[in-house]
């Protein structure tokens, strides 16, 4: 199998999107809508990787930094195209992106009942922390800009 990695663009979102929906275990929250993902893209230029295949897109990761610590999401393959190294090739493009931007460390959310995700980070190098709880809060619902995309330029 042939297989390309690109830089992720704009365009790329519905094919990523029709991936995410088709992989189990991912899971996207309502926000992660067309606006914020292109946000998401825009603050992280040059971070996020698609593959292609045939003409068809067969496997995305999301890639970012604060400066410090980067961090992958939402990585998905085809479920026809899995086994054959392309989330590993999709995962060191963006490692090596992290890398030539100076930042020392990448983590990845996986949900705890994804235990093929946990495999497969497992296999790539990946430790799983057990020393920190996260918490989080959606600001998303208090704050009335969030709905208005055309506000967030």
């Amino acid at each position: 199998m042939d297989v390309v990695v690109r830089e992720m663009c704009g365009a790329d979102y519905p094919a990523c999107l029709t991936l995410w929906n088709r992989c189990e275990g991912l899971v996207l929250r309502e926000q992660e809508g067309p606006a914020s993902i292109l946000r998401f893209l825009k603050r992280n230029h040059g971070m996020s990787w698609v593959a292609v295949s045939q003409g068809g897109l067969i496997g995305c990761i999301l890639c970012g930094h604060d400066g410090l610590t980067g961090y992958l999401y939402h990585l998905a393959i085809d479920p026809m195209s899995r086994r054959q190294g392309v989330g590993a090739v999709l995962v060191k493009h963006a490692i090596d992106r992290l890398a030539n931007q100076k930042v020392a460390r990448v983590k990845v959310f996986v949900s705890a009942n994804n235990i093929a995700g946990q495999l497969f980070w497992a296999q790539q190098g990946f430790n799983k922390g057990d020393s920190v709880d996260i918490y989080s809060q959606e600001i998303s619902t208090r704050v009335k800009w969030w709905n208005n995309p055309a506000s967030w330029q």
